[in-house]
């Protein structure tokens, strides 16, 4: 296992700020315009904005700490590891009480950073 913090996750960190502002920022702005574009039919503007304002704080300490040690990058491993598993059990619990097409595609994507996160948190130990 190596010591230094790997070029290829620094740019994944990377992406995942830009991901989390080009749909943080949306959905803390104009949650209702977003969602309802998605086929969501029950939006709380509340609860919307504040994943909105998760996602940004999120992306934003991606972003910040981007050019950390190792430490670093282990501890926010941990943090997104722990987010992104959370988030699994809360897509899957919503799912099996109403399935939507968009529920789908975010538990997918959020499986496929859990195991991205795994990898690395393996990776740099």
């Amino acid at each position: 296992m190596s010591k230094d913090v790997p070029n290829s996750l620094r740019i994944w960190f990377k992406i995942h700020f830009i991901l989390d502002y080009v749909i943080g920022i949306p959905l803390l702005l104009i949650p209702i315009v977003i969602l309802e574009d998605f086929g969501w039919q029950t939006i709380d503007p509340f609860a919307t904005r504040l994943v909105g304002a998760i996602l940004i704080g999120i992306g934003s300490i991606s972003l910040l700490e981007n050019r950390s040690g190792i430490e670093t990058y282990n501890t926010l491993l941990n943090l997104k590891l722990i987010m992104t598993f959370t988030a699994i059990i809360a897509v899957l619990l919503s799912l099996m009480e109403h399935g939507f097409f968009m529920g789908y595609v975010i538990g997918i994507v959020l499986v496929l950073y859990f195991f991205l996160w795994s990898y690395y948190k393996y990776r740099i130990g």
